[in-house]
């Protein structure tokens, strides 16, 4: 690569500007009259652009944010915005303007642009930039940017705003990109500021989501879009009480026919009150399906309806009771919703459904048919030694009486157990101190 000029890069200038003034200086009518596009891309991404000499030219390359967002890997705006003024005043891309949450010249008080205002076309990283221009060459127009304190925004708020508008666009499960493609940077961040700000946006926009889910889905999955939203945000909107209230104030949801509902695995196992664990159970008995053919884990993404529609195929019948109301006993003989699930897909208990709050909620039962199945279940428990959390809950003693046990030789720490003994016990134990248990409270 021969090039007559190589000028020293500036402070702050963003590694694929200095491509562009590198460009500029040497003649040359376009970037990739330099370099490929590959190469362009690695270098937007600050990545090694895998050409030696160009790698001892240009600017060090650093992080530019430490902010965090569910829509990114990597903060790096892999598209143009500029601040016409500032190209006037001193003609290189600024480092700061591949931050995906600075949207703002807070020199010249006014928003970045992105595309041109006369012909509205994107902005590409091309050498007419370094000239405040329009990079569409049947243009070419100068770059005026409008004043709009709207877009005066913290990086915490940029990052709220960008987040709505992808729920606009988009409601499936949250999935970091490895770069923010904002090509249209301005559309984005005013239809993001719009939902924020304006209650009826934001509230047309979640019955939306709400009654686009059958109503035999419990409540809890109905709202999951709006609540994950919500949980992300970083800063006070007008907006939040106003969604806050609507899920809070659930109007009453059509019993359509049970249509597919993607969640991530964190947020099935959030709603249904399960473990990852439990979801592939599920998957191997074909009561969840999978994006993908690999075992299910943290980072699935799982499709409920089929959970629900064997569910809504239970009949109500007369005294069923809600099986909420058996949550002590449950716990105690060391029963969880996975185990109520599978046993009702093999048709071993007797259960009825009727959409709730949650799942757990939603269920009932049989009151002897559930009798019947924790007396089974807990005969059937297999495990050499469990931790003193689980022993607590199955034979209702506090850590201070387990631990009182154990002076007194009836729950010594596990031979066979591994460097955390001293917070493990063994199931036989937990068994006697159960009856000693049982015991104590029949002569009381």
């Amino acid at each position: 690569m021969q090039l007559a000029i190589k000028p020293i890069p500036y402070d702050n200038e963003a590694p694929i500007g200095y491509i562009l003034r590198l460009v500029v200086r040497n003649g040359l009518s376009k970037t990739t009259a330099l370099i490929s596009v590959a190469v362009i891309n690695r270098i937007i991404k600050r990545v090694n652009s895998k050409v030696p000499e160009l790698e001892l030219l240009l600017p060090q390359r650093s992080g530019i944010t430490g902010m965090q967002s569910p829509l990114f890997l990597h903060p790096l705006q892999i598209t143009p915005k500029v601040c016409p003024e500032c190209i006037i005043d001193a003609a290189y891309y600024r480092d700061e303007w591949q931050n995906p949450y600075i949207s703002y010249c807070e020199v010249h008080n006014v928003p970045l642009l992105s595309k041109c205002s006369k012909c509205l076309s994107l902005l590409k990283f091309e050498p007419e930039l370094l000239q405040a221009k329009c990079t569409n060459p049947i243009c070419n127009s100068p770059l005026k940017a409008q004043s709009d304190e709207r877009f005066n925004l913290t990086q915490e708020q940029v990052c709220d705003v960008l987040l709505a508008a992808h729920m606009i666009k988009n409601t499936n499960p949250l999935q970091l990109e490895k770069y923010p493609n904002l090509p249209d940077y301005e559309l984005t961040m005013n239809l993001g500021y719009e939902f924020l700000t304006k209650n009826q946006h934001a509230t047309d926009w979640a019955n939306k989501v709400i009654h686009s889910i059958s109503g035999y889905y419990p409540t809890n999955i109905a709202i999951n879009v709006i609540t994950t939203f919500l949980s992300h945000l970083k800063s006070d909107w007008p907006s939040i009480k106003a969604l806050e209230h609507l899920i809070q104030h659930q109007t009453i949801r059509c019993l359509s026919p049970i249509s597919t509902v993607w969640l991530t695995a964190h947020d099935a196992c959030k709603r249904l009150a399960v473990t990852v664990g439990d979801l592939a159970a599920f998957n191997s008995v074909n009561l969840i399906d999978s994006k993908s053919n690999v075992r299910i884990s943290s980072k699935s993404i799982v499709d409920v309806s089929p959970l629900f529609k064997l569910l809504s195929s239970q009949q109500m019948l007369p005294n069923m009771i809600p099986l909420s109301s058996y949550e002590t006993e449950l716990l105690r003989n060391d029963v969880g919703l996975k185990d109520i699930i599978i046993a009702i897909n093999h048709g071993s208990l007797i259960t009825g459904y009727l959409s709730g709050s949650s799942l757990f909620n939603s269920l009932y039962c049989d009151e002897q048919s559930l009798v019947n199945f924790i007396k089974q279940h807990f005969s059937k428990v297999k495990e050499r030694i469990i931790d003193i959390d689980k022993a607590m809950q199955l034979t209702g003693a506090s850590r201070d009486e387990i631990m009182m046990y154990r002076k007194l030789g009836k729950a010594p720490i596990p031979r066979w157990s591994g460097h955390n003994g001293c917070e493990q016990v063994a199931y036989e134990d937990v068994l006697k101190i159960r009856i000693i248990k049982e015991q104590i409270a029949f002569e009381m």
